[in-house]
């Protein structure tokens, strides 16, 4: 669990900072010194104080004084002890320790912490420029967070607000916690930027090794072994590979391989390397100026009109929109 001195030092940080005043407190009266909403929209630069990051801690006044609301940035909301009931798009979401929600500046949510004396909910704000380059260049290694980041670029918000990974406490990821805690708050001006971004990196690939060891679970200990194989393999050749050539490679029958894709991932060959292909193209559209034809070709795709037709068919918009819209969406944010 996160070291109590930890949130003492975030609770004196942001009271020094007049962000959070502290009136009677035998009366435990709390309340924020400032406006920070503002049509709906949480003023995040406020957290920022200049840096792309911030953790804050929530407090039950938060929740009466704010309302719904969105943010200006990306958040994560972790629960380091207790519980919480997480407003989020019209859903009510109940987070338990070690649970980890992501959501974009398009999310609208509250978050209501009972007791704050006893739980300890953190927030923490991600810039949209730090966000992407923060999992845009590893794209390879994170595209469950890179799908999520994709729907905020094409504007699909009624899918994409939101991702939640359930308990993923471990010694590990709270003690990366800190350590970004410890960044955010202390006067470490150099390197600071790349620190946070080393740090962001350290703590997701603690999580995502955790959900990849989860999802091959019910998988024979040989099989899950062959399968992270397997995976790796197709991203690795994702521009030629076919069912039948993977087969080969690993000496299994086409159609036992099939079976053991669909039945460890529940997604189909053919999905799992369109979902591959598509994450590479939305890297290629948005963070550099490729031509088209030469980004389709890149893909493994037989034409221009194929890419096209893929690319609308994943993202219901065309590459030159998604190149238009997400290079303003990932410069913009906080």
């Amino acid at each position: 669990m996160i070291d109590k001195l930890y949130i003492k030092l975030l609770d004196s940080y942001y009271y020094g900072k007049r962000l959070i005043c502290f009136g009677d407190r035998e009366k435990e009266s709390r309340s924020t010194d400032l406006n920070l909403i503002h049509d709906g929209v949480l003023d995040a630069e406020v957290f920022f104080q200049g840096r792309d990051i911030y953790v804050t801690r929530h407090y039950k006044e938060f929740f009466e004084q704010s309302g719904m609301h969105s943010h200006s940035c990306f958040e994560m909301v972790y629960v380091a002890k207790g519980t919480a009931t997480h407003y989020l798009d019209g859903e009510t979401i109940e987070l338990r320790q070690g649970d980890l929600c992501i959501m974009s500046p398009n999310a609208v949510h509250n978050l209501d912490v009972p007791d704050d004396r006893q739980n300890i909910v953190l927030s923490i704000g991600l810039s949209v420029e730090l966000f992407n380059n923060s999992f845009f260049s590893l794209m390879g290694e994170y595209d469950m967070i890179v799908s999520f980041l994709t729907g905020y670029i094409t504007s699909r918000s009624e899918e994409n607000n939101y991702i939640l990974f359930r308990d993923i406490q471990t010694k590990e990821t709270d003690a990366m916690v800190e350590a970004l805690i410890s960044e955010t708050i202390g006067d470490r001006e150099l390197f600071h930027n790349i620190s946070i971004r080393c740090k962001l990196i350290l703590l997701f690939t603690e999580i995502m090794r955790q959900i990849e060891l989860r999802s091959v679970s019910d998988t024979s200990s040989e099989d899950s072994g062959r399968l992270r194989e397997i995976i790796l393999f197709i991203k690795d050749n994702y521009a030629t590979v076919s069912l039948s050539s993977v087969a080969e490679h690993f000496h299994y029958h086409p159609n036992y391989l099939s079976s053991l894709i669909s039945k460890s991932l529940n997604k189909s060959f053919s999905e799992l390397v369109n979902e591959i292909r598509q994450t590479h193209a939305m890297y290629y559209l948005t963070q550099t100026s490729l031509p088209m034809k030469d980004i389709s070709d890149l893909l493994g795709y037989k034409n221009l009109s194929s890419f096209y037709s893929a690319i609308k068919k994943a993202y219901d918009t065309t590459p030159k929109e998604i190149r238009t819209h997400g290079a303003g969406n990932l410069q913009g944010g906080c």
